[in-house]
Formats: structure tokens, C-alpha cells, sequence
């Protein structure tokens, strides 16, 4: 007995802290809600605490923005991925990064974590470009 409430404890905190993204919002209100869109990277990974919270720092060498611009090099920030909502990026790998205006961090400005529409490019162009393009050529 004293077993089953030690499971049912560690199962219901450990659902506490768990990510829950509600419905994916749809690319325009994705492209509305992001202060950068891009495609890039990852060069660079290291964590960081912020608030007594281990995070990840995110470098990317972008090579397309669709919102946004930046430099050679542009950091994201995200959670670790242990129920915090975190993306889990993989150095030197290319992703499409949709990200928003920190909140953690005023010294990070961007943050993205599962809950975006933030996608490892594998070996194809990122499918939803042309509507992409094409939305934000109507916004202009």
C-alpha cells in the first residue's frame, strides 16, 4: 500500500510540472505572435541558469529570415526539455525557428520552446515556406 501512494505522489508531481501546449495555433497567428521566424543552424549550445532555472542557450548561424533579422550568429533561448517546454535542439543541425519575445531573460530577447512551430529541417525544404511567403508578402 505505502508503494502505491508513493507512485501515485511521484505520478501526479511529476504531472505538475509537466508542458502542456494547448492546440497549435495556426501559421498566421504563429507568424502574429512571433517577433522572429528563420531558418538556421545550430552552432553553439550551452546551458545557462536564469532565475535558479537551468536553461539552453541556443546559437544559430541563420541563413533565411521570414520575420525579424539578425546578425551572423543569433541566440534562442529554451527549457531543458525535462517538462518545461523546452526544445531539443541538436548541434549542427538546421532547423525552422519560431521565436518569441523572451520572457525569461531580458538580456536573451528570443525564446522558442515545443509549444511553436519550431521544426528540425531533415534533408527537404521546409514545407510550409510558399505559404509562409506568401503570408507575410500580404501583411507587407
Amino acid at each position: 500500500m505505502k508503494s502505491l501512494v508513493i507512485l501515485c505522489s511521484l505520478f501526479c508531481l511529476s504531472r505538475a510540472f509537466s508542458c502542456t501546449c494547448t492546440k497549435q495555433p495556426s501559421l498566421e497567428d504563429e507568424v502574429a505572435q512571433s517577433a522572429a521566424i528563420f531558418t538556421g543552424r545550430v552552432v553553439v549550445m550551452q546551458v545557462v541558469s536564469l532565475e535558479n532555472h537551468d536553461m539552453v542557450l541556443v546559437g544559430f548561424k541563420p541563413e533565411h529570415f521570414y520575420v525579424g533579422s539578425g546578425s551572423e550568429k543569433i541566440w534562442v533561448l529554451t527549457g531543458m526539455g525535462r517538462g518545461d517546454c523546452g526544445f531539443k535542439f541538436r548541434l549542427d543541425e538546421k532547423y525552422v525557428v519560431f521565436a518569441y519575445a523572451g520572457r525569461t531573460s531580458k538580456k536573451h530577447a528570443l525564446e522558442t520552446d515545443i509549444c511553436t512551430r519550431t521544426e528540425m529541417l531533415v534533408n527537404r525544404a521546409y514545407e510550409p515556406k510558399r505559404k509562409l511567403q506568401d503570408l507575410l508578402t500580404t501583411r507587407d
